[in-house]
């Protein structure tokens, strides 16, 4: 409060005694409050509780949801430098910033939260979440400062109760018999079949899709996790899982150059939460690792797209693994240029009916600014950022990295 210099401006914080599991609880406890208090003003209900607003996002200045969530007492501190000391303390708040509809309810993409990276872009996705891990304590309140006033003079609609957000999903999670016809209820391309160059094989629980020749390297190579299917993963997950594989590989080989080899890789997490993401890729890795050779277990199963890429001095091309990072900064990477990295990006359907209701999303994670934190650690407090495909076409474009092709 010793910040604000403007005796007019004053903040109202709300300080929840609420441990979640994770960020994304979190972050969905928010949105259920948000939606509670909308209606309580709606239904012209006696003293309601405060409307909460939107926030502006600074990265890409949309209207987004916010809060901040407190790990432990280390934003006490401010600027420390002994990092042993901020350690015993535990970790620094974590930054939440999200689409305040219930994307798991919508079969749309919402609109107030689409971006589109420019003519340069390999697709257009929404936004959904992303949490930004604050590493040096004493930013905390000059953040919260700077998101407060930047938001200070916003008209009425900063509270968007004009804006149907959605309803909370359910408890209820769907049978596995609602799921199988789900998936048989989808658009499916030549009647759900696959080309015949293409080959299925499970092992370890993992279901994997392929039309690569024996000793080439797959064109398009990602690891896919099936959320929706993790209540039912020790059931009827597998044989489901093979059903979703196919939808997928052929949903977006359709959108591909007949040319294109792939490689997929299927998983189910353990629950249907966005916190199984992290230990499900995790868990998937090791048993890759496990059945390659041992100078290949480092990174068992590398993905993105090949592209030649000019080497520069007049050399030829060569042939290189693009992942998708933004557009800009694929020549980047490509040419072993120094550029912050995806510590992790990896695919995920949230819904059986992934290709009719855009259910299939990004979840990527950055390194941490401390850059030191063992990549494999199933709680890593890096960046992390979910975006939603619109539809099927974009998603077969950012995982081809089609923006360099031709």
């Amino acid at each position: 409060m010793q910040g604000f210099w403007n005796e007019e401006v004053k903040p109202l914080f709300e300080i929840y005694s609420y441990c979640p599991p994770d960020a994304f609880a979190c972050i969905e406890h928010n949105r259920i409050e948000i939606a509670r208090r909308k209606q309580q003003h709606r239904s012209g209900a006696e003293n309601p509780l405060p409307l909460i607003p939107r926030f502006t996002r600074p990265s890409d200045y949309s209207t987004v949801g916010f809060c901040v969530l407190l790990r432990s007492h280390s934003y006490r501190l401010g600027h420390v430098e002994d990092s042993d000391e901020l350690a015993e303390l535990g970790e620094g708040p974590d930054l939440l910033y999200f689409n305040r509809s219930f994307s798991s309810t919508r079969s749309d993409v919402d609109e107030a939260q689409h971006s589109s990276e420019g003519a340069e872009s390999l697709s257009s996705e929404a936004f959904e979440l992303a949490t930004e891990h604050v590493t040096d304590q004493i930013d905390i309140g000059q953040i919260l400062m700077i998101d407060i006033l930047n938001n200070v003079s916003r008209p009425p609609e900063r509270y968007a109760l004009d804006v149907d957000e959605g309803e909370p999903p359910s408890s209820d999670l769907p049978s596995e018999e609602q799921i199988r016809d789900q998936l048989g209820q989808e658009p499916s391309v030549d009647g759900f079949s696959l080309d015949p160059a293409f080959q299925i094989s499970q092992n370890a629980d993992i279901v994997t899709v392929t039309n690569t020749p024996e000793g080439k390297s797959p064109g398009i190579q990602y690891l896919v996790h099936a959320l929706f299917l993790g209540a039912i993963r020790d059931t009827a997950g597998p044989s489901l899982l093979e059903s979703t594989a196919r939808l997928f590989t052929m949903s977006i080989f359709s959108h591909l150059p007949a040319n294109k080899t792939l490689t997929l890789k299927f998983f189910i997490p353990k629950s249907p939460s966005w916190s199984a993401i992290r230990p499900a890729q995790n868990e998937v890795l090791e048993i890759l690792s496990q059945q390659t050779q041992e100078e290949d277990r480092e990174n068992p199963f590398p993905i993105g797209a090949l592209h030649n890429i000019p080497a520069g001095d007049n050399r030829l091309p060569t042939a290189q693994r693009i992942t998708p990072q933004e557009p800009e900064k694929y020549m980047i990477t490509a040419q072993g240029k120094s550029c912050e990295l995806f510590r992790l990006f990896t695919v995920v359907l949230d819904r059986a009916k992934f290709v009719s209701e855009a259910g299939v999303y990004f979840y990527m994670a950055y390194l941490d600014a401390s850059e030191d934190s063992d990549p494999s650690m199933e709680g890593a407090p890096d960046d992390t950022q979910v975006v939603r495909g619109v539809d099927m076409m974009t998603v077969a474009g950012r995982l081809g990295v089609v923006v360099l092709d031709g």
